[in-house]
């Protein structure tokens, strides 16, 4: 009886074995690691949706005082308006004036601060789809993982229990 084909089938029993383990470590490393990557993508992500929330929030508050500051400016020149064509109110024309002047200040600075804050919010949208489309890549790293370590256990696990049976079948004829 020849049995050189059950020779090899039995001498591979070590490459059986490491694909065995190997499908056991992808498996180990597929549970912990993308799991990882994506809790900490979740935090990030959680991050930048509460610092949006909260620069939106600010955003509202500061339009809502850019708002009355201009209604502040056209109130005051109406009134500026209605004094000049009284005629001699000098010191109150001056007055409204320097008013108007110092909200036109204030204003300035709050619709940049808007821009900033609109342009950080932007940012901060991208920002959360590129995290959004990491954590899925991980989740799909981690599935493919798990398919190819599974193939790899169960495959080498098959292979190297037969090899471990003609073996043992190869000792038995040896005796």
């Amino acid at each position: 009886m020849d049995l050189t084909p059950l020779n090899t089938i039995s001498s591979s029993d070590n490459f059986f074995k490491f694909i065995t383990l190997s499908g056991i470590i992808i498996c180990l490393i597929a549970l912990f690691y993308p799991t990882h990557m994506q809790n900490q993508l979740e935090l990030d992500k959680l991050k930048f949706e509460q610092d949006s929330l909260l620069l939106n929030l600010e955003a509202k508050l500061t339009t809502k005082e850019i708002y009355h500051l201009s209604a502040d400016i056209d109130s005051s020149k109406l009134e500026f308006k209605s004094l000049r064509k009284k005629g001699n109110h000098e010191a109150d024309i001056i007055n409204i004036k320097n008013k108007i002047e110092k909200k036109y200040e204030l204003l300035s600075p709050k619709k940049k601060i808007i821009l900033t804050k609109s342009t950080i919010q932007s940012y901060n949208r991208k920002k959360i789809q590129l995290i959004q489309s990491q954590i899925n890549k991980y989740r799909s790293y981690k599935t493919w993982m798990l398919i190819i370590s599974f193939i790899f256990i169960i495959g080498g696990g098959l292979f190297w229990a037969k090899s471990q049976f003609v073996s043992e079948k190869i000792k038995k004829k040896q005796l």
